[in-house]
């Protein structure tokens, strides 16, 4: 089957899902934020009681909470334990949490947009691939989050300081459809969104097939 049927596949799939309230996204408090930020610089989009501070438009400092990211530009997300530098056309989401950080790559435009970097170990990631940076060793319940989230290839880097970075791969079609402010984002009416989606999804479908010999996605806590 050719990459652009995949796509479609995947895309009538999800649309026919999501109406159904199969998404952790009906859990969400209230409205996400709109869109803010300047083009050329990093745009977010914050989920309600996020704590972040935004100094310059092409940084963002992430306290708490969980924020959308895409940047038009390079810039730098930084939280407690870790900062990310992301390339223009990435889209990421952040969740910050007492002495922990997540990041997942939804979409980019090449190997290496993003790039974690803690006590000078660096990590790249690409679209599908997640890291957890932590300020202790994680257990298994912190790295699968208990999200419903499907994750494998899951491998602790353990740093110094007792730092560590968990790297694994994730089901971009399930954080569509189970992650709040993912949910919202992505059945919106606005024209943006949708193309985002659109290539967010189109993501999903290449990597299901180049990547079909890692394994099966799990949502279990225990690996």
């Amino acid at each position: 089957m050719k990459a652009s049927n995949v796509a479609t596949f995947f895309l009538v799939v999800y649309l026919l899902l999501a109406p159904q309230g199969l998404a952790r996204g009906d859990d969400a408090q209230g409205q996400p934020r709109d869109w803010q930020g300047d083009n050329g610089g990093l745009r977010y989009r914050a989920a309600p009681g996020s704590d972040f501070q935004v100094p310059h438009r092409n940084r963002l400092n992430l306290i708490s909470g969980e924020i959308l990211v895409e940047a038009t530009g390079s810039g730098v997300v930084s939280c407690p334990v870790a900062e990310v530098y992301v390339k223009r056309r990435s889209v990421v989401l952040f969740v910050a949490r007492q002495g922990t950080m997540r990041c997942q790559v939804l979409w980019d435009a090449g190997i290496g947009s993003v790039t974690i970097i803690c006590h000078k170990h660096r990590v790249k990631l690409g679209p599908g691939d997640e890291a957890l940076v932590t300020d202790h060793d994680p257990d298994y319940r912190e790295i699968m989050m208990s999200d419903d989230i499907g994750r494998r290839r899951i491998k602790v880097h353990n740093l110094v300081e007792g730092k560590a970075i968990t790297t694994a791969e994730f089901s971009l079609l399930q954080a569509l459809e189970r992650d709040p402010l993912l949910y919202d984002v992505f059945h919106s009416s606005n024209p943006h969104d949708k193309s985002l989606l659109e290539n967010i999804l189109k993501t999903a479908a290449v990597l299901d097939m180049v990547t079909a010999g890692h394994g099966y996605y799990s949502n279990k806590t225990g690996y």
